[in-house]
């Protein structure tokens, strides 16, 4: 029978399991090691049987085999950090220097509180002779998981597109060096260097590197892990983009948050902070996302017949395209071009934009993809207004609608979130109130946004207004400035 045999199946390799585990404590290596290979045939993701495999190959030398099995369950046992630690140690054993060092400093990143894992490191740059640099500096700016898609440094903004959070980043970096202070980002780096004065080092180091230390200014953003012992910091600020409901932040209570001071981007975003801690707002520092004016030379006077979306697909994309194609009827040479921060090539590939790509046939849709910064703004200027129906995620801020006004494009959005704090309703755009009903919110849109298009007067007007109100607003040295006289000289 079937499910005789199957469960026959499962004990036979539990007893495989354990027959191995019994030759591993009687020091029999060799037949331990061929009964794990017999058992991951079968069983190729059992943690545990990748964990011991591993060790004995490694302690046996057989390195290829070791590799092959590695690379096998890299993607399903990245996060183990065991599994990374014995990455590093067969890394060291190949002679692979950087490799090893980066395997073993994620085997320690990913619970830097076991101190029996720091030393494991030290222990193999010692013998390896390879040091991690430690950039003294005045401000220490961490972010980012350890594996997520979302590689960049201080070049980025110049070849692609980049989220929101990231592009603050080294924004603030910049400006904060332009300011006679000292900055290192640590943070998903492929290429690390020294960019625009700012250090950039890949985040996996940071914990190994400030082990012990005491760093002058410590800003973890979005992570706040970042700022658990045993790390040390004058002041650790925790720098907040979204919403708390994220799953980002489904740990946090008030027992476990080591901030002494959070950022907060609007009076919106503050709200649902307290709302959700209940901390006192005493240690709230307000600010605002801001724009780089670096990339906004030679930019076009005159508008084309063309208007743009430029955020996350499900927050808005579906309402967009009702809109735009009531928009079409009344202007058939209108193009609405949407713009992505993917870093997939091809966005088929990309489970989130994906599904979003039956649009691209439409008439009049173009789907432009993801655009280094300047090429962005751009296609920002050349437009009539930004299209954002924000439906869901509400925004804390927005970036995008920023360099929408700096460009001179008005915005049409929601008043969800803060973007009517962003936009503000006649002054960065059109703020529409939101409705129970989605089919009157879309045609407040379609008859909001008809309105600009058919007055080039208005139009002209708003555009101007727009673009005057984000170049005194949000300039990111005017913010940092701000920063710098919060965090330097009044603390």
């Amino acid at each position: 029978m079937f499910v005789k045999g199957l469960f026959s199946e499962v004990f036979l390799t539990n007893d495989m399991l354990q027959k191995a585990k019994a030759l591993i404590a009687e020091k029999k290596f060799a037949p331990a090691l061929q009964t794990l290979k017999d058992f991951l045939a079968s069983n190729c993701l059992h943690e545990e049987a990748n964990i011991l495999f591993l060790a004995l190959a490694i302690d046996l030398r057989v390195y290829d085999l070791a590799s092959a099995q590695a690379l096998s369950v890299y993607e399903t046992l990245k996060v183990s950090l065991s599994f990374q630690l014995l990455l590093g140690r067969l890394y060291f054993h190949l002679g692979q220097k950087e490799s090893a060092s980066k395997h073993l400093l994620l085997g320690y990143a990913l619970n830097p509180q076991i101190k029996a894992n720091y030393e494991l490191a030290k222990f193999y740059h010692q013998k390896m002779s390879f040091e991690v640099p430690l950039i003294k500096s005045d401000i220490v700016f961490v972010t980012g998981g350890y594996f997520m898609p979302q590689n960049f440094n201080g070049a980025t903004l110049d070849s692609q597109a980049l989220g929101g959070s990231e592009s603050a980043v080294i924004s603030v970096a910049k400006y904060w060096v332009k300011k006679g202070r000292s900055v290192v980002v640590y943070c998903n780096c492929k290429d690390p260097g020294i960019y625009d004065g700012v250090t950039y080092r890949p985040n996996w180091e940071f914990y190994y590197a400030y082990y012990g230390r005491e760093i002058p200014l410590l800003i973890a953003a979005r992570y706040d892990e970042y700022l658990i012992p045993p790390i040390k910091a004058d002041k650790k600020i925790l720098w907040l983009h979204d919403v708390p409901q994220t799953r980002l932040y489904a740990h946090l209570r008030q027992d476990n948050f080591y901030a002494e001071k959070v950022i907060c981007l609007s009076d919106y975003h503050i709200k649902m902070w307290i709302k959700h801690l209940l901390f006192d707002e005493q240690i709230v520092f307000k600010t605002r996302n801001g724009f780089d004016p670096a990339f906004f030379s030679d930019l076009p006077l005159k508008p084309e017949n063309e208007i743009i979306y430029a955020t996350r697909p499900s927050r808005g994309l579906d309402a967009a395209i009702a809109i735009f194609e009531k928009l079409y009827e009344q202007n058939n040479q209108l193009k609405l071009k949407i713009c992505t921060y993917s870093q997939e090539i091809n966005l088929a590939d990309d489970r989130e934009y994906a599904p979003y790509l039956k649009y691209q046939n439409r008439p009049g849709v173009l789907f432009l993809g993801a655009l280094p910064k300047k090429e962005f703004i751009l296609e920002l200027s050349k437009s009539l207004f930004m299209l954002y129906p924000n439906t869901s995620e509400p925004e804390t801020s927005c970036i995008s609608a920023i360099e929408s006004m700096a460009a001179g494009c008005p915005v049409i959005t929601s008043d969800r979130g803060a973007l009517s704090e962003t936009v503000r309703d006649g002054i960065g755009g059109i703020v529409i109130p939101c409705s129970a009903d989605p089919e009157k919110h879309k045609a407040d849109f379609v008859e909001r946004g008809s309105e600009l298009m058919n007055d080039p007067k208005k139009l002209l007007s708003l555009r101007q207004t727009c673009k005057k109100f984000a170049w005194s607003h949000y300039q990111w040295a005017d913010i940092v400035s701000e920063w710098d006289e919060h965090f330097f000289k009044k603390v």
